[in-house]
């Protein structure tokens, strides 16, 4: 997944039960857009694991984006990498090394 695509996810985009996440939409220089073509939008197979660190993440949040600033707003790709995916990755001992994350454009 591509951290502009993480930072467009809203909380209807995951079916935890399931361990899947949608990918439906981008944050683009501050701005939401869609996948340029229905084939980019795609599902991804998460762990076990992370799912249950998203339910956390997201407490009894039913909507609105996965990750956001405190005024709902698109979080900036560099303030997910630091302040949620690093985190994510501490608590499930996945080194960061593992994951070379840009910004891209959808």
């Amino acid at each position: 997944m591509r951290i502009n695509e993480a930072a467009g996810l809203r909380v209807d985009d995951l079916d935890l039960a399931n361990c899947v996440i949608y990918v439906r939409r981008g944050i683009v220089e501050g701005v939401e857009q869609s996948t340029k073509t229905e084939n980019e939008e795609r599902i991804i197979d998460i762990d076990p694991k992370l799912a249950e660190l998203l339910h956390h993440h997201l407490a009894d949040r039913k909507s609105g984006r996965v990750f956001q600033a405190s005024n709902g707003a698109p979080i900036h790709a560099g303030n997910l990498r630091r302040r949620v995916l690093h985190p994510l990755l501490a608590k499930l001992g996945i080194p960061r090394e593992a994951f070379t994350l840009t910004a891209t454009h959808a």
